[in-house]
């Protein structure tokens, strides 16, 4: 019992000391805030303190309920999930376009300033990038995304020489390809007819409803696995096939292993089963140590665990390969960018001995480790923003049917009925970059951007400050800094906008508007003709080289980076462009996409409705659709995780829906 006792004051005392350096941590906080001149609530901890994002969903209700008795309300606003995607603008109109969240131990900016987000971001030295939120991404080794520094501008010299015109290009290509052999997965699901292989497929039961078997709900895998497709062919070399679509073989013959449908050798996964488990469970892979997942029972981690395992091996399979190739000079035959091949010439001077001792010194050098943590970033990157925006895209113009129209006439006009497969580059992609197809890639990364709060951070060496409206206000040692991409993007004071057509609102910054990209005159931006070729690049909104989509608004800088901004912007914002325009024209160019109705009607009862009631009957699923979306959340991009929107693509000209809705 003494024992118990002396623990129990023990415990007793370290909470009461935590609770005083708490609370002298609050009030010094607190100073500094005021110091500061921005505006400032007060919380009990920071709105993205791991604990509470994870007891968050059954908290808040308590805590809202609990009114003035829970001092922290406007904290509460804040820190609710997903706040910035769901508010936009609002929180922003109540607190200040720039203000603080002050907690014990921390100190917090949050802005959706175009301004403040311009400066901070090309500022790289006095506002570098949060590399605490960044560590977990080191799972597979240093990268262009996790470091800062020197070591950053190695990564980011020996990155970005891969990411050009050339391999864009190819990117193109590929893309086209691989969407043809996905459109005839979901056309052939929609009509009924199993492709070669595939078995008739049947009803399903999913969400509580009973779905016919030509609706498609795998939209979101769909597009995560065309975009995984694209980059193991444009990274790698590998080319993997869809289902009973014959595609063209490599040359070299140890890329079987890669393309197989079934695991060879000693893998216990394919190639594309280790990647796609691996994304799907990428935050079990990062977060929880291989010893403990392998131990403890749970399906998830044990998948988790063997999709690790598949894709290290596979990655270092490849890379043993290159540079084997390497060493005996021979030249690959395969026309992929091969970014790992690239980066394996680079490991493999700085580790030759006769060329280690004569290379420049400030030629950038990466270790074996460099090399896959880089590979390891650009297929989380390259892959799941990218499918992100393409899922969002089809669904988006599945439930807007006048932005479906106007878009499959800019195809009509470009691209016409002309074989996809000799659709040229550079003939094609600054057309439909400035077209109504760009117009719609550029407002579903405005409303759903895979990041919606970009992390910076005030580093140690001293306070820094930020103008903004005149005035100055310098930010303490420390200070995290929350970039707010979403709310950004529907900031009135900066985007053309009108009164809502779909909700009660006075603007329409929540809605799926891309005719706004062709506004003449909007506050803030450049309208149609006024922005540079070079700040319009930096912003992802140029259309091929010193060419700039003078058919598109130019919003003012800062308020539109879904690819961030300055020196530290996405280096693949290029080749996600091109990856959704050429999957974006190859679907519309023939087909349309409907929102599917099973919920509400069979086939049976829609071929027999008239107008006024597909109407009705199609309302009904818009609404559902808008409530799925308000469901989407950000683990590592923002995304729906389980939600679904189901659709049919059905030829043009044979639309059930489109046609008779406004």
């Amino acid at each position: 019992m003494p024992y118990l006792r002396v623990a129990l004051l023990l415990l007793a005392a370290a909470v009461v000391l935590h609770s005083v350096r708490a609370l002298l941590s609050l009030q010094s906080n607190i100073r500094k805030a005021k110091a500061s001149g921005l505006n400032y609530i007060i919380g009990p901890c920071s709105p993205f303190w791991i604990p509470w994002t994870m007891n968050a969903g059954w908290l808040m209700p308590i805590l809202t309920k609990m009114g003035r008795l829970f001092p922290f309300q406007a904290w509460l606003v804040a820190a609710t999930p997903e706040a910035d995607f769901r508010y936009g603008h609002s929180i922003y109109a109540a607190q200040g376009e720039a203000y603080l969240a002050v907690s014990p131990f921390n100190i917090l900016l949050l802005t959706d300033s175009p301004q403040v987000i311009h400066q901070i971001t090309h500022q790289r030295e006095r506002f570098p990038k949060n590399s605490s939120v960044y560590a977990v991404m080191e799972q597979f080794g240093p990268n262009v995304l996790s470091t800062e520094g020197a070591q950053w501008r190695m990564h980011r010299k020996v990155m970005a020489v891969n990411f050009n015109e050339k391999n864009a290009a190819l990117v193109w290509r590929e893309s086209i390809g691989q969407t043809q052999g996905l459109l005839e997965q979901w056309v052939s699901q929609t009509e009924n007819r199993p492709l070669p292989g595939q078995e008739e497929r049947r009803p399903q039961y999913v969400g509580g409803h009973m779905l016919d078997p030509k609706t498609i709900t795998s939209l979101e895998t769909d597009t995560m696995r065309l975009t995984l497709h694209i980059i193991s062919y444009v990274g790698f070399g590998v080319t993997l096939k869809w289902p009973g679509v014959e595609s063209k073989k490599s040359t070299d013959p140890r890329a079987e292993k890669y393309s197989s449908e079934e695991p060879m050798g000693d893998h216990t996964m394919t190639l594309l089963q280790s990647l796609a488990s691996l994304l799907e469970y990428l935050f079990v892979v990062l977060l929880i140590p291989e010893w403990l997942s392998s131990i403890l029972p749970i399906k998830a981690l044990k998948v988790a665990a063997e999709a690790n395992k598949n894709y290290v091996q596979y990655m270092n399979e490849i890379l043993d390969e290159r540079l084997d190739d390497i060493c005996h000079n021979v030249q690959r035959n395969d026309e992929g960018m091969d970014l790992i091949g690239k980066l394996a010439h680079t490991y493999h001077e700085s580790q030759d001995p006769l060329k280690k001792y004569t290379l420049d010194p400030k030629l950038p050098q990466l270790s074996r480790s460099d090399i896959l943590g880089n590979i390891f970033i650009m297929m989380v990157a390259g892959h799941e923003t990218t499918a992100n925006a393409l899922h969002f895209l089809i669904v988006h113009l599945a439930a807007n049917p006048e932005a479906q129209r106007l878009l499959a006439a800019d195809l009509d006009r470009i691209v016409g009925d002309s074989d996809p497969r000799e659709w040229d580059y550079e003939d094609l992609l600054t057309p439909l970059l400035g077209s109504y197809a760009g117009a719609c890639m550029n407002e579903i990364l405005r409303i759903m951007p895979a990041i919606t709060l970009i992390p910076k951070i005030v580093g140690d060496t001293g306070p820094q400050s930020i103008s903004m409206n005149g005035a100055t206000h310098v930010l303490p040692p420390g200070t995290e800094i929350l970039l707010s991409a979403a709310a950004a993007a529907k900031h009135p004071g900066h985007w053309p906008s009108q009164a809502s057509r779909i909700s009660e609102a006075a603007h329409d910054l929540d809605d799926f508007v891309p005719q706004r990209w062709f506004a003449s005159n909007a506050p803030g931006g450049h309208g149609r003709h006024g922005s540079s070729a070079s700040s319009s690049d930096e912003d992802g909104l140029a259309v091929g080289g010193s060419t700039t989509s003078a058919g598109l608004f130019r919003p003012v800088r800062g308020s539109f980076v879904p690819f961030s901004d300055g020196p530290r912007s996405c280096l693949g914002r290029r080749i996600a462009q091109v990856e959704v325009i050429a999957a974006l024209a190859v679907i519309f160019q023939k087909y349309s996409v409907e929102l599917a109705v099973d919920e509400w009607a069979t086939d049976v009862q829609v071929a027999s409705m008239s107008a006024d009631k597909k109407r009705e009957v199609y309302k009904c699923a818009q609404a559902k659709f808008l409530e799925t979306m308000k469901g989407a959340r950000s683990v590592v991009t923002l995304k729906l995780h389980g939600g679904h929107v189901p659709v049919r693509f059905v030829k043009r000209g044979r639309e059930r829906f489109l046609n008779v809705m406004g």
